[in-house]
């Protein structure tokens, strides 16, 4: 009977079991990197406000248009709709404006610049009323999502050209977080002052 050790058959050795990531180490690393970075952060803030106040402003219209100016639901829609034209040009011509723009200012000036030129004209959408300002508010809406649609693709832009590619993930993972987070928080907002409002008057 040969023995195993004398035939040259060596056992082989069990494979390397590579410990998996935990989420909660993962994702705090994550945000510790965001958190930690100077323009990583101030996008992070800048995009979780934009999304805050978004939503609060897009559930108040439904309120403000159906209960109070009394629109119907046609009328509605052409308020509301020029905002996803405005989102869907803005994020076309944001390659452009990356292109023409950041050679000489670079993103985060352009990201400014955008945001000087076309804020104030979101201003315009608090005058919602029957007849040609209904329009002009609708303009404004139109506007203010043209310089959110554009504004995020130049964001994403800068976002990944200041991260390590180690980081990744986990940065992208942080910004799913806290600026989409802040769209249900600006939902809950809106409709507690507006039931506050109700009961109050």
């Amino acid at each position: 009977m040969v023995d195993r050790a004398d035939s040259g058959q060596r056992a082989e050795p069990a494979p390397h079991r590579k410990a998996r990531p935990r989420l909660w180490r993962e994702t705090n690393a994550g945000l510790r990197f965001v958190l930690g970075h100077r323009v990583l952060r101030a996008l992070a803030v800048k995009g979780a406000v934009t999304n805050l106040a978004l939503q609060l402003c897009q559930t108040s219209f439904l309120v403000l248009c159906t209960q109070q100016l009394c629109l119907p639901v046609g009328a509605l829609g052409m308020v509301m709709s020029p905002g996803g034209i405005g989102g869907f040009r803005g994020a076309l011509l944001a390659p452009v404006a990356g292109r023409s723009r950041s050679r000489r200012l670079g993103h985060g000036r352009t990201l400014r610049l955008v945001g000087m030129l076309t804020g104030p004209l979101a201003l315009l959408t608090p005058f919602k009323a029957p007849g040609p300002l209904l329009w002009a508010a609708a303009a404004g809406w139109m506007l203010t999502i043209f310089r959110s649609g554009l504004a995020n693709v130049l964001a994403v832009s800068t976002r990944q050209t200041v991260t390590l590619a180690a980081m990744l993930g986990r940065m992208n993972a942080t910004y799913r977080f806290l600026p989409t987070g802040a769209l249900s928080v600006g939902a809950l907002l809106a409709g507690r002052l507006h039931l506050a409002f109700a009961l109050g008057g």
